[in-house]
């Protein structure tokens, strides 16, 4: 009976570290994405390229299939890049092929570039998820130990 309830108290702890693992990443996130903020900014063009078999998977595919990507340049040098932000996964507004947008880059590093900073939306989701998780363990934990 002991070892069961060494077990049931071992299994009670993933939901917490798994809600610490979520919580570590969202708060780097956030940090990352509020330092973006202060990064400068260019005119960048939206690209839309379709999804062929062979592409790179780091790049961000959105629902219909398309690859958004953007391109952008820096003292002459053109960069093409799909990151859209820090632990944010999409662009809210829609943007077709040829818009400009705002590309904010690491001045010491162009090639590190993002189209969303600051928080958002994912980086409130994904906090709560953590917490949710966290709350989830103690609660089981607190079962096995009554």
């Amino acid at each position: 009976m002991a070892n069961l309830r060494q077990f049931r108290s071992a299994i009670s702890g993933v939901p917490i570290i798994v809600g610490v693992m979520i919580l570590l990443s969202s708060f780097g996130d956030i940090r990352q994405s509020y330092r973006a903020s202060d990064w400068a900014v260019t005119d960048g063009r939206f690209l839309s390229e379709q999804l062929e078999n062979g592409l790179s998977q780091s790049r961000r595919k959105s629902r219909n299939g398309t690859i958004l990507s953007y391109l952008y340049e820096v003292n002459g040098v053109t960069y093409v890049n799909s990151k859209v932000g820090f632990g944010i996964s999409k662009v809210n507004e829609k943007i077709w092929s040829g818009t400009l947008v705002n590309v904010y880059f690491d001045e010491n590093n162009p090639s590190d570039a993002v189209l969303v900073v600051g928080i958002g939306l994912e980086h409130i989701v994904s906090l709560g998820s953590g917490a949710g998780f966290i709350f989830i363990g103690i609660v089981l934990w607190k079962r096995v130990m009554l």
